[in-house]
């Protein structure tokens, strides 16, 4: 079993930007030293999330739920616990260390190195195919925007959680079986 040392996760702890982390799943607005928004874990119309920023820590007064930065990826993008630091320390550029090691997870841990970086590969391909393919319309806009923008690209999605409620569009639920008629 591969075990993340403690220093590496304190590391990560540090180095993660809560408002930018938060951020990505909701809009977040300053309150004083913190910062309120919409809970990303349940529907609400106004805003009971809260996020202190050098506590690095997020509570909902709605549904009680509660955590640090860890806690957070873990429930937002259906991770356990050394996936999540992991994805953390992918995403803030720190480098972590483990105290035991096996050859099998070594193995695993460099497959998906080269599946992920296959897969940003192949988002470039497609990215680039669709900017001469397509001339005018979504090619130039796809062309204009590059690669990255706002965490929007052409690739890799997270899984969809289990339990999680389909995304509002014109203020209600969309529909599994086909497009969203907008309100006449």
């Amino acid at each position: 079993m591969t075990r993340i040392r403690s220093e590496s996760v304190e590391a990560v702890k540090e180095a993660v930007d809560m408002i930018d982390l938060v951020s990505g799943r909701t809009q977040m607005k300053r309150a004083g030293g913190e910062w309120r928004g919409r809970c990303p874990f349940h529907d609400e119309r106004t805003g009971s999330f809260w996020v202190n920023p050098v506590e690095k820590v997020y509570y909902c007064f709605g549904c009680q739920a509660k955590g640090d930065a860890i806690g957070f990826v873990q429930a937002t993008e259906a991770l356990d616990f050394a996936a999540a630091v992991e994805w953390l320390a992918d995403r803030y550029g720190v480098q972590l260390e483990f105290d035991e090691t096996s050859p099998e997870a070594d193995r695993r841990r460099a497959q998906r190195e080269r599946l992920l970086k296959l897969l940003d590969a192949a988002a470039a391909f497609y990215q680039r195919f669709l900017c001469a393919s397509v001339p005018g319309g979504a090619g130039d806009h796809a062309c204009e925007r590059g690669p990255v923008s706002a965490g929007l690209r052409v690739g890799r999605t997270r899984p969809r959680q289990a339990g999680r409620r389909r995304p509002r569009v014109h203020g209600r639920r969309a529909r599994a079986g086909g497009p969203h008629r907008p309100r006449e």
